[in-house]
């Protein structure tokens, strides 16, 4: 029973943790979008020549 309740815990929190870095990534996105005047530049970047801090939250979120 507790083993079965792990597994629905700890699946849970894998799929709170892509959507947290989704949430990362486009914040921010949008907000280098809104500074830059353009999402031109940041489209380049995708999907793997972003930063790399950036790339590690685009990736968790792009399964």
């Amino acid at each position: 029973m507790f083993e079965a309740r792990k597994e629905a815990v700890e699946a849970e929190i894998k799929s709170l943790q892509e959507t947290l870095s989704l949430l990362e990534f486009k914040c921010w996105y949008y907000s280098k979008a809104m500074e830059d005047g353009t999402e031109e530049y940041l489209q380049a970047m995708l999907p793997d020549k972003l930063p790399s801090d950036i790339q590690k939250l685009y990736d968790a979120s792009h399964k």
